[in-house]
């Protein structure tokens, strides 16, 4: 019976240290991370992202990580420069769903025999003119353009400037 006693020590022991020297290499890389044991623990308001599963998110910092993980998520990197953002007067930007743009093209296409076709009606819009290029044809890019030409109220005329009145 001793003899289990003792061998149940050495086993408490064995065990005690095991702890002790993981607790110790938690501690080094929360260190290392420059966090604590007890900041970890604490409940603060944290997330799952929307965009990957895998990211813990602190709430207050949730819209610019989602921002950068759906840029990333498509494939973008951070550092490319990006189309500038829509104006949003009604009167001077327009804005077309997948539907929509496939009707403009498809309204050209059946006028123009030599229209060229490079976008599969699927990927989403473009957020670089690398990426613009490369998702739609020279031909879907004229009939896009022309159509938010027709269908949105241009800068304001300016009058012409006379140099023979004004002096």
């Amino acid at each position: 019976m001793n003899f289990n006693v003792e061998v149940r020590k050495k086993q408490l022991q064995s065990l005690d240290q095991c702890i002790t020297s993981f607790k110790d290499k938690v501690d080094s890389i929360l260190g290392y991370l420059g966090w604590t044991a007890k900041r970890v623990l604490e409940n603060d308001d944290r997330t799952l992202c929307p965009i990957n599963s895998g990211h813990t998110i602190q709430l207050e910092s949730i819209v610019p990580h989602v921002e950068r993980c759906r840029l990333t998520s498509s494939g973008y990197s951070l550092t490319e420069t990006f189309l500038s953002e829509p104006s949003s007067d009604p009167k001077s930007s327009i804005c077309l769903n997948n539907h929509e743009k496939i009707e403009v093209l498809n309204k050209v296409r059946s006028v123009n025999p030599r229209f060229m076709a490079a976008w599969n009606g699927n990927d989403p819009d473009p957020r670089t003119s690398d990426r613009l290029f490369s998702t739609y044809s020279t031909d879907e890019r004229l009939a896009l353009y022309n159509n938010a030409v027709e269908h949105t109220q241009g800068p304001p005329v300016l009058s012409e400037f006379d140099m023979k009145t004004s002096l």
